[in-house]
């Protein structure tokens, strides 16, 4: 449709003395527009996030059947491209900055597209349940003991390995942007580069299936944090590291190492607990 407007545009523009401002049009075009800024590193991707929590909950002195609880635990993920892979930054023109969808910023692209990297999560976690403090003779029903015939869930925490696809850039234009950055650094974005993960494949313990969240690989194994949806999953949180987006197509300097380093402190109800997200991206320039 956008096709057929401009050509009748053309004609009606050719229906008086403005045909020759349209005669004109071809010595203009013939003009080279101004190359964009670019240039591409090579670069390699590591990092880690560590979680810890822990679990206090009081017994409920009004409730026979309440008891108290205490727990702790943590949990390691680690990742690597284990590879070097292609990054291109190209600059958006000043009268167009928005042009490549990054509101001024570089555009960024790596090559493979969808670069995947090995990541391995280890689990921990104990939760006591302070079953003496049960008023068996208070406490009616099924509460009043235990089932005789009842095997616990053996606990299987520990190893497991897994890949997600990563997308790195200095603005995400989409509508849900940086939905699991902290608040603090939402708005930042001038010389802030980001790393995100997505496509998460998880496996279980013994290689026979895999699932895009790292919980449903254990069957018990106490993870206790609230409001930490993204550890639990085995997601990575989006953490900016510093990056001169001036210095990057200023040919002196050859080298960059980006780091994102931050700690993410949250918790609620009878848990609290942190997350530290630490990765590193070593840039070396081809051209």
């Amino acid at each position: 449709m956008s096709k057929t407007t401009s050509m009748g545009v053309g004609r009606a523009v050719c229906m008086g003395v403005a045909c020759a401002a349209v005669v004109a049009l071809p010595a203009t075009a013939d003009a080279k527009p101004k190359p964009l800024k670019q240039t591409t590193f090579k670069a390699t991707l590591s990092g880690s996030q560590v979680t810890t929590w822990e679990y206090h909950k009081q017994k409920d002195k009004d409730n026979a059947c309440d008891a108290g609880a205490d727990g702790n635990g943590d949990q390691t993920l680690k990742f690597n491209a284990g590879r070097t892979f292609r990054i291109t930054f190209t600059q958006p023109p000043k009268k167009n900055p928005d042009l490549f969808g990054t509101d001024g910023h570089p555009a960024v692209v790596i090559a493979p597209l969808y670069l995947k990297v090995n990541a391995k999560a280890d689990r921990n976690g104990e939760l006591n349940v302070h079953s003496e403090q049960i008023d068996h003779a208070n406490c009616p029903g099924d509460n009043g003991g235990a089932d005789p015939g009842y095997t616990p869930t053996p606990k299987d925490c520990g190893v497991r390995n897994g890949t997600f696809s990563t997308r790195i850039y200095f603005h995400d234009n989409s509508e849900d942007a940086d939905l699991f950055v902290p608040i603090e650094g939402r708005s930042v974005e001038n010389n802030a580069l980001r790393v995100e993960g997505w496509q998460y494949e998880w496996e279980k313990a013994d290689g026979s299936d895999s699932d895009a969240e790292l919980r449903n690989t254990y069957e018990n194994c106490p993870f206790e944090l609230e409001d930490s949806y993204i550890d639990d999953a085995g997601h990575i949180y989006i953490g900016p590291g510093k990056l001169s987006e001036k210095q990057l197509f200023d040919k002196k300097h050859k080298k960059f190492v980006v780091s994102g380093d931050h700690t993410f402190k949250r918790g609620g109800g009878y848990t609290s607990g942190q997350t530290i997200l630490a990765w590193n991206l070593r840039l070396t320039r081809v051209k």
